[in-house]
């Protein structure tokens, strides 16, 4: 009898075992199956490879594209790298949450409320002037261009002109309306990001005189010394006066005679110096 139940027992226990190792199987391959559906159902979105403040420009650098299940991929996700590259983001993205359409600012931003102010650089403020097609190069400034501001002043006893700003980036190129008479005329305009003291030279430019932009090549990122220009007439009192001033050994003769005074502005420096007049 206790061999019996010794038998009985080996026999149940070896059933049990049987069956434990099926459901065990079974379990493993419905899990292998899931999983295979799950992976079979992914779809790849684009998601930030590292956290993106607010305003920044996304690049190849700062998204990837994984794969995402398909039931939980939120609405708006964008599915190329394409179709985020170049964009500013409106908010900050943390890293791995999928770049929805609605967190960037569309690829053309004119007109876009609130995109200046995310555009602008760190320390930049942004400046928009008037200008015409033959001040604004016939039109072709784009922005991301950079510009270098020349501003020309005249009055009843001289002209000049002088580079104020160089290597400055455009950041829009559009229009404006403004009011002539009873009728709203389009003016092309120029944003500018510009420093706080550029933005203060600027506004003194184009109180006193006005302003010429030359474009820049895209390989030309130094900066020159500026030079003012005179008109000739004041050119000629200029280099007279100035052969006077090298002849430093001699002492110079006092002829009475007339004498011009000439107002020279250099950035925000107005100076005023004083010229004899040779009579012949």
């Amino acid at each position: 009898m206790p061999v019996k139940r010794l038998i009985l027992m080996l026999a149940t226990a070896l059933i049990c075992a049987v069956l434990a190792s099926v459901l065990v199987v079974r379990y493993v391959r419905t899990r292998e199956e899931e999983a295979r559906r799950t992976r079979m159902e992914a779809q790849p979105i684009v998601v930030a490879a590292n956290n993106i403040p607010m305003g920044t420009r996304l690049d190849a650098g700062l998204i990837t594209v994984r794969d995402w299940p398909k039931a939980g991929v939120p609405q708006g996700a964008l599915s190329e790298r394409d179709a985020a590259v170049g964009r500013l983001v409106k908010g900050e993205i943390t890293r791995d949450e999928p770049i929805l359409e609605s967190r960037l600012f569309p690829k053309d931003v004119s007109g876009t409320p609130g995109i200046m102010s995310v555009m602008v650089p760190p320390g930049k403020r942004a400046m928009a002037v008037g200008v015409n097609e033959v001040i604004g190069v016939s039109g072709f400034i784009l922005p991301k261009d950079r510009v270098d501001v020349i501003a020309t002043r005249s009055d009843q006893s001289s002209k000049s002109s002088e580079t104020i700003l160089q290597n400055i980036e455009v950041l829009a190129a559009g229009k404006r309306l403004e009011q002539e008479g009873k009728q709203n005329v389009e003016v092309p305009t120029l944003t500018l990001a510009v420093s706080p003291p550029e933005a203060e030279r600027l506004a003194l430019a184009l109180q006193q005189g006005k302003i010429h932009i030359a474009l820049r090549s895209v390989m030309d990122r130094d900066r020159q010394e500026g030079h003012l220009a005179a008109s000739a007439q004041e050119a000629v009192v200029r280099r007279k006066a100035g052969s006077r001033k090298t002849q430093a050994d001699t002492k110079p003769e006092k002829k009475e005679g007339k004498m011009i005074e000439i107002e020279v502005i250099r950035g925000d420096k107005r100076t005023t110096e004083t010229y004899p007049i040779e009579t012949p």
